[in-house]
């Protein structure tokens, strides 16, 4: 769990707007319990606000939440006077040295990027990502499955998938990192690997974090009797049956 509260660090809109109404649902049905523990001193009243209220990874002091939201119109029309547009996040605590800040990529306001870090959280880059689907996992007490013979129709499906808990096996984790990557401008590859009895699907991403191919491997990632798999790791063997098997692209199975 981090606090981001004193943090240089963007938060989504979205996030803060959803945060705010929490906050004072919370104040006011604590209220008496929450003065108590500012012995007294209305003033002093503090407590943790989640980020993402479904992964509860991440959190924000409420002082620090009141303030944002005090001020969020304000930037925001400033931030319109100067980009002409509407911005999709703000600064926690403003870089004291903002001259090569980068907007927020356009991928991010993507609907499928909305609709999955609706249930894992914002990110901002492919690393980023992987770790918010192996803390998601984490909190839902691993989410592999094994079973033969699937694949989704389609990235809403893989999106689906994950929000009701439906994905599972390596075709399924594959086919949403593949679409994710891809949205994100990732050059992006599925790779099949020599397993015991059957074989093993990955995706591989370039200059994810090296200059070449990186494997990532999302069903050893969110599987709670594995270890702890990292960026480059995958199940099975290191024998390649196939890169970008045919059946892989069959229509409507990747975006």
């Amino acid at each position: 769990m981090v606090d981001w509260t004193k943090k240089e660090i963007l938060l989504p809109i979205r996030n803060l707007e959803d945060m705010y109404p929490r906050g004072v649902k919370y104040y006011k049905e604590n209220y008496n319990e929450l003065l108590k523990e500012a012995k007294g001193k209305k003033e002093n009243i503090d407590f943790k606000v989640y980020v993402n209220f479904k992964t509860k990874t991440d959190y924000i002091m409420w002082s620090k939440v009141k303030a944002l939201k005090n001020d969020l119109k304000a930037r925001i029309e400033a931030y319109q006077k100067t980009h002409k547009e509407i911005p999709t996040s703000i600064w926690v605590n403003k870089p004291k040295n903002t001259a090569n800040i980068k907007k927020d990529p356009a991928w991010m306001k993507n609907k499928y990027i909305l609709a999955v870090a609706k249930t894992i959280g914002s990110w901002r880059n492919g690393k980023e990502f992987v770790e918010k689907i192996r803390a998601y996992a984490k909190k839902k007490g691993g989410m592999y499955k094994y079973y033969l013979n699937s694949r989704l129709a389609g990235t809403q499906k893989e999106i689906e998938g994950l929000t009701n808990g439906l994905l599972g096996n390596c075709v399924d984790w594959s086919q949403l990192a593949y679409a994710i990557f891809k949205i994100m401008g990732y050059a992006v590859n599925y790779v099949q690997w020599a397993c015991t009895n059957v074989s093993h699907l990955t995706v591989e991403v370039k200059e994810l974090i090296s200059k070449g191919y990186d494997v990532v491997d999302l069903a050893a990632i969110v599987d709670a009797n594995s270890r702890r798999y990292e960026i480059g790791e995958h199940w099975c063997s290191n024998v390649r049956v196939a890169t970008n098997p045919n059946w892989m692209f069959e229509k409507g199975a990747v975006i």
